[in-house]
């Protein structure tokens, strides 16, 4: 159970953080990031740039332009 809240709590947070992203792009969250994309994210948490590239959906573009920030948000909810 504390696998499963985790990964939702971390589903949530980086659900978020897409939208927060489109909103200061001024595009739609899906062109961000996919829901499938996020729910991969969500369920490998990946804790490097590396890790967070190798997710189907990532590109090297995403990879630069996102991974970071992605990246941190799941390491604090990790420690959670």
């Amino acid at each position: 159970k504390a696998i499963r809240r985790q990964r939702q709590m971390c589903k949530e947070t980086v659900r978020i953080l897409r939208k927060k992203l489109a909103d200061q792009q001024a595009i739609p969250a899906y062109i961000v990031l996919s829901d499938k994309t996020l729910h991969l994210i969500a369920t490998q948490q990946p804790t490097t740039i590396e890790a967070f590239g190798n997710i189907n959906g990532i590109g090297e573009y995403k990879k630069e332009k996102y991974g970071k920030e992605f990246i941190e948000l799941i390491k604090k909810v990790l420690k959670k």
